[in-house]
């Protein structure tokens, strides 16, 4: 974090004493979080989580049957929450209810988890020097126009207040607009992502971490991994809130 990002936080837990938005008891003001230390503590986290795709797994940090059966396209997924009771209402609130101070608060668990993660951006053995570039999942412009703001790219501006991101919203676009996913079945959400990106840029970065909200299949973020390989890019971290 910058000096003057710290220095902004200290402001407002001063001027604006944080508030949980869940039961409106006093927030952490130390994290200068909007959640009381009871509503956080009891946050849904997710344990036991595969290695590489952060699907629930047998035991933490094994790598699931499906990964190692078919390995996906991004080399792993960073979550901290399973996507339950109270998170789920709260990215709903966030995401179709225009809800962005929501937004701050979910996009700030997010950042306070990859604090205490070593080695965000790099993977064993990796012999990759560039620092990554942070891609959101672009939203159709459509979508975004009903919307009036990108979720994604929400969470990577808050984030951007604790860690250090070169965020690059502009290198890939959503040229599909695809019917939305939560009704789908694997299969179905699979197909529906086929072909929904396309580069802006004729070189792409070595490394990229793309940010959503939920992963619940992993298709989108497979369909946009799969799009920055095809041109070049060697490494695909992804970082989202939460795990269905």
């Amino acid at each position: 974090m910058s000096a003057i990002s710290r220095k902004l936080l200290r402001m407002q837990a001063v001027l604006l004493k944080p508030r949980c938005v869940l039961c409106d008891g006093p927030g952490l003001a130390a994290a200068a979080l909007d959640l009381c230390a009871g509503c956080y503590r009891d946050l849904p986290r997710l344990t036991d989580a595969c290695a590489v795709c952060a699907r629930p797994a047998a035991g933490d940090g094994v790598i699931c049957g499906a990964c190692q059966k078919t390995p996906p396209p991004f080399e792993r997924v960073i979550a901290p929450y399973r996507y339950a009771w109270p998170i789920d209402k709260m990215i709903q609130q966030f995401k179709f209810g225009g809800n962005l101070a929501m937004g701050r608060v979910l996009g700030r668990l997010l950042a306070h988890h990859l604090t205490g993660i070593r080695r965000l951006t790099s993977m064993p053995g990796a012999a990759l020097t560039a620092p990554p570039i942070v891609v959101p999942v672009p939203l159709h412009r459509r979508r975004l126009w009903q919307r009036g703001f990108n979720q994604a790219t929400e969470l990577a501006r808050t984030i951007g207040l604790i860690h250090p991101l070169a965020i690059r919203s502009g290198l890939c676009g959503r040229v599909r607009d695809t019917p939305a996913q939560s009704a789908m079945r694997a299969a179905e959400r699979h197909k529906n992502v086929q072909k929904a990106f396309a580069l802006r840029s004729k070189t792409v970065p070595e490394r990229i971490v793309i940010i959503d909200d939920v992963m619940t299949t992993g298709s989108t973020c497979a369909e946009l991994a799969r799009t920055f390989k095809s041109q070049g890019t060697r490494q695909v971290l992804v970082w989202c809130l939460a795990r269905a």
